[in-house]
């Protein structure tokens, strides 16, 4: 049924229900997946707790409160989106309608057997996008739907403070999975074998309806407005009994085609094809994606049959309205703004940038502020770390030359700070671990305005390498990015980079370092700490507070690119953290419970300039421990039932709390002369 065929019935009634009672309805067990407008799972009781915010929850259960592919368990309802405005009203009845906005519903049909098979689940969802009783943006298996609560929280003024309201519940009213594939496939069918056929004549009685119906078949085929004009023309001659006036086909023309640019202008403002790669950018998803699935998603309006439309790919292109760019690129910019297109040396160019993930709210945030002093306990640090955070909001377009390196002990909160930031950039905020700063992809950085590099250890060489090549470059820079699975990648240098780390030695740096600007927090956060800032701030929108604040923050005082100073926990950072020489040492001991630092100072590179008497201090150092042969000045010899044994090294070291702390003279005589003649032949040296 067309969406004008009828008035929707179930716009004037509210049921009151419970979002408990609504979910147990849907679902076997507490296996659903609820959140707020920041998709991240929130339990009922905190989703409760924010009227005036969006709600929502996935069509399927899931594993963990966890919305992924491979977290799913089972489909237990259908839903069809925005029946009303972009989609057409089911003719069987639902088990339950939402209205989300002025005359727009979601219809929801509970299955009486919840679908496990992941296979069958997403092929009942492609029968519904392709069936015309959904949004065909509205796809996925693990898709969020509205929950009976809370407003529409869009910014149309119309949607804004839109209650969200259960118009019908019929929870009896339930469908096996046969029967809305058996639904949603007939109905396809039917409307399929229905085609227009151009007239043979057209008397004067019926000339302005079938050139009417002639322009929108015409319009259908993809033709642009010329294309249009020049065939209604011709038709007008050929077929009218009496041709029509050149101002009323003018007319008919100008009213069909407005009224087609118009059902369609949501394709057409939206999607871009993008040329060097032959794909197209969907502005309504955020996402490129492929000739094929463009076609998929549209089939049921452009099914490329004769007699119908052709695929959404071949139809585009001959529009007036179409869109292209050169390729796609990622440009940050500030809140309030929208830049959808950019230029790269004259070149057009999709800007990819989703903008913050949140809206921001005025609100308290002393509780974030009360933390951040717990974090960083010194006034003027404090000072320049907020000018930080609050320069990275307000001007993501913008980068800084200096960048925070967070020290201090475990429990501290350090991650908890910029938890509420991670909210407001959403996907720009990336985290990334060790391991990825020592691979050799960056992913990490692709589309990321604040990157995290969480629990650095130890890293030096390339790895402090890859830290200073994301942060010297100026702003105006591009960065050359080796993505996995697309390779090389040009992106505008807008990163900046915040290290939180547990590790004292985190990163090896020289003295003319100027880019680090480092911070360490001492004290544990304590159980009242936690409930102020986890419970009762952050779980109740504190994150939008901290937006409000930070872009309402004054930067009058800051400048970008110049380091405020070198702080005291620099000098520490320096003067704990490994020579090359030292990580040589760890790698050579790796498989040894004995250290021979005689044997090691001749296996190393320049080991006799760094000298015996440093290695031992920093085996001491490291959890090693000297055992007591003695006699440390000679070489020591124990006569056994073989013969005698005659270790060459004269110092020996045990790890501590190893076997060997308390091994017998005879024996350990033994084992050190074993592991001189495997670490000579492991390393293929003498001694």
């Amino acid at each position: 049924m067309s969406i004008g065929a009828r008035t929707l019935q179930w716009g004037t009634n509210m049921v009151q229900i419970t979002i408990d009672d609504f979910l147990n309805q849907i679902f076997l067990s507490e296996d659903w997946f609820t959140c707020d407008q920041s998709f991240s799972y929130k339990s009922i009781n905190k989703i409760k707790q924010q009227p005036t915010k969006q709600a929502y929850y996935a069509i399927c259960a899931v594993n963990g409160h966890s919305r992924r592919n491979d977290h799913f368990k089972s489909l237990n309802v259908m839903v069809c989106d925005d029946v009303g405005t972009k989609a057409n009203e089911p003719d069987i009845p639902p088990s339950y309608i939402i209205e989300t906005s002025p005359n727009n519903f979601q219809y929801g049909y509970i299955l009486d057997t919840p679908i496990t098979d992941i296979k069958k689940s997403r092929k009942l969802i492609t029968a519904l996008i392709r069936s015309g009783y959904t949004d065909a943006a509205a796809h996925g298996i693990v898709r969020l739907v509205r929950l009976p609560f809370g407003v529409n929280g869009k910014d149309d003024d119309d949607k804004r403070n839109f209650p969200i309201t259960l118009t019908k519940w019929s929870p009896t009213v339930r469908y096996s999975y046969d029967a809305l594939m058996q639904f949603l496939k007939g109905d396809r069918q039917e409307e399929h074998d229905t085609a227009y056929s151009i007239p043979d004549h057209i008397p004067n009685g019926s000339r302005n309806t079938e050139m009417t119906k002639l322009c929108g078949y015409l319009l259908s085929t993809g033709l642009q407005l010329k294309d249009l004009t020049l065939k209604m023309v011709r038709y007008n001659e050929t077929l009218c009994e009496t041709p029509l006036s050149s101002e009323e086909l003018q007319t008919i023309i100008n009213s069909i085609y407005s009224r087609h640019m118009a059902q369609h202008a949501d394709i057409t403002d939206n999607v871009y094809h993008i040329q060097s790669t032959g794909t197209w950018y969907d502005f309504r998803i955020m996402t490129d994606v492929s000739t094929q699935s463009l076609n998929t998603t549209h089939l049921r309006e452009f099914p490329g049959k004769k007699g119908h439309k052709p695929k959404l790919a071949d139809w585009l292109p001959k529009q007036d309205a179409f869109k292209e760019a050169a390729d796609i690129t990622w440009v940050p910019v500030p809140y309030g703004k929208t830049m959808r297109t950019v230029y790269i040396d004259n070149v057009l160019h999709v800007n990819t940038w989703r903008g913050y993930a949140i809206d921001p709210e005025p609100g308290d945030v002393q509780p974030w502020l009360n933390h951040l002093e717990h974090i960083v306990p010194e006034e003027e640090y404090r000072r320049a770390l907020l000018w930080w955070i609050a320069y990275t909001i307000q001007c993501p377009d913008k980068r800084t030359s200096w960048q925070p390196i967070i020290l201090g002990i475990s429990g501290a909160g350090k991650d908890a700070l910029f938890r509420p930031i991670a909210q407001i950039l959403g996907s720009a905020y990336k985290v990334i671990g060790n391991k990825d700063i020592m691979g050799d992809y960056d992913d990490g950085i692709l589309g990321t305005k604040l990157l995290h590099i969480s629990e650095a250890s130890g890293l030096r060489g390339a790895s402090v390498d890859f830290y200073k090549r994301i942060t010297a470059a100026e702003s105006s820079n591009m960065l050359m990015l080796n993505i996995k699975c697309k390779g090389k990648v040009m992106q505008h240098n807008l990163c900046n980079v915040l290290v939180i780390t547990n590790n004292i030695d985190a990163m090896k740096f020289t003295d003319d370092e100027r880019r680090a600007f480092v911070l360490r927090s001492y004290n544990v956060m304590t159980e009242a700490q936690q409930v102020a800032y986890f419970d009762n701030w952050l779980d109740n929108n504190g994150a939008a507070f901290l937006f409000d604040y930070l872009l309402k923050y004054d930067l009058s005082e800051y400048k970008p690119g110049i380091r405020p100073y070198r702080t005291t926990h620099f000098e520490e950072l320096l003067g704990v953290t490994q020579s090359d020489i030292e990580i040589k040492i760890e790698k050579l001991l790796e498989d040894y419970e004995i250290a021979l630092p005689d044997m090691i100072r001749a296996q190393i590179e320049d080991g006799d300039r760094y000298g015996t008497s440093k290695i031992i201090v920093w085996l001491q150092a490291n959890g090693w421990q000297r055992w007591d042969n003695n006699d440390a000045s000679r070489r020591i010899k124990r006569r056994t039932e073989s013969g005698v044994c005659a270790p060459k090294s004269r110092h020996w070291y045990v790890r501590k709390k190893s076997k060997f702390v308390n091994c017998s003279p005879t024996a350990m005589c033994h084992e050190v002369e074993r592991v001189e003649a495997e670490f000579m032949r492991k390393n293929n040296s003498k001694f």
